[in-house]
């Protein structure tokens, strides 16, 4: 764990202020956006305000700028994904003496110029970003080495950070049947810079390797699924972004996830893949490591041979069974449900 984030502490179950109204802002009600909303309302109010899609609309801008406020003055605790997208949430909290939990992903803290990825490469962001860091009540980060990344970057000092990983259902994510020498990966992904952050070339260089072998990609659209499936030699298969029990299937029949990406969070898709015992293969960078710990095979990043051999000896591996048993017992979702809902009552209670 990296010096100075707080550890992951499970506090105690006291939900005491059952009252406790929440404003969860976030910019698209992800996946794991998704989960948090249902935690927090197992146990609080919660109101959920998401951008519209046409805010780029002076008169639609004023209309959610008023119900914004409006629902913000309704609230004891904002509760925002993405430090890029926290601003207004963090400035108007302080203004009307609403407590703020901001939660950082990784591209709001990133800055990657040679793939023009992350938000800090532009100076507004980065400097309302850095506002949002320094002033939130407590800024969550999904693997410790984020915070690295905003101390390094941005120059805070961190002491509002703390370590709260995602949450995992193993109920919801399991195997199933006999696996297949199939090779997975899920990169949600339009763009070309997103798509090579989630290491496409590196998953299609690998299978231009392994020509006897199956490969699976899972989530391209536009211009990246355009781009990739014209390089793509005839063994990767290109599967159109699926939801969840559509996924489940495909995690259930491959042996072998990867996840070859330049930079990470803590990657979702790995960890579920895991719970239904696909062998990890990853990149040698920050959630990846997080979430194999030790488990399957971790490769230098740009390296399609180093890969290929990975993947071979993971086809060979019989670590599926352990890859769920250290999701189970590391990421649980009861785990951070326990934990959201401590920090809510602890910040409530001090308002």
């Amino acid at each position: 764990m990296s010096e100075g984030v707080q550890a992951s502490i499970t506090r105690p179950n006291i939900s005491w202020y059952m009252g406790a109204r929440v404003l969860v802002f976030t910019p698209k009600r992800l996946t794991f956006v998704e989960a948090d909303i249902e935690a927090l309302a197992k146990r609080f109010d919660v109101d959920v305000m998401t951008f519209p899609a046409n805010c780029g609309r002076l008169d639609e801008l004023l209309r959610f700028g008023i119900r914004f406020l409006s629902r913000m003055l309704g609230c004891d605790l904002v509760f925002s994904w993405f430090a890029d997208y926290s601003y207004w949430p963090v400035k108007a909290a302080r203004f009307l003496g609403k407590k703020s939990v901001v939660v950082v992903g990784g591209y709001d803290v990133a800055a990657v110029p040679e793939i023009e990825y992350g938000a800090l490469l532009d100076a507004r962001k980065a400097s309302r970003v850095c506002y949002v860091l320094e002033r939130a009540d407590r800024v969550l980060v999904v693997d410790p080495e984020l915070k690295d990344d905003a101390v390094r970057l941005l120059g805070v000092d961190g002491s509002n950070f703390e370590y709260v990983p995602t949450g995992y259902d193993p109920s919801r994510f399991f195997p199933l049947g006999e696996k297949e020498d199939i090779v997975l990966t899920v990169a949600s992904a339009s763009e070309l810079s997103r798509a090579r952050v989630k290491g496409v070339d590196a998953f299609i260089d690998a299978a231009r390797l392994m020509a006897p072998y199956k490969f699976v990609m899972v989530g391209l659209s536009g211009q990246a699924l355009e781009f990739f499936s014209s390089q793509a030699p005839k063994n990767v298969e290109f599967i159109a972004p699926l939801n969840q029990a559509e996924l489940l299937k495909y995690y259930q029949r491959a042996k072998v996830y990867c996840q070859l990406s330049i930079r990470e969070g803590l990657p979702n898709a790995l960890c579920e893949a895991m719970l239904c015992e696909c062998v990890p293969v990853g990149t040698n960078v920050q959630g990846v490591r997080t979430a194999m710990n030790g488990i399957g095979y971790l490769v230098p990043r740009g390296d399609p041979a180093s890969a290929s051999a990975a993947i071979k000896a993971a086809l060979d591996s019989t670590d599926g069974p352990k890859a769920r048993k250290s999701m189970k017992d590391r990421f649980p979702l009861t785990k951070r449900e326990a934990q959201l809902w401590g920090l809510v009552d602890e910040l409530v209670r001090t308002t």
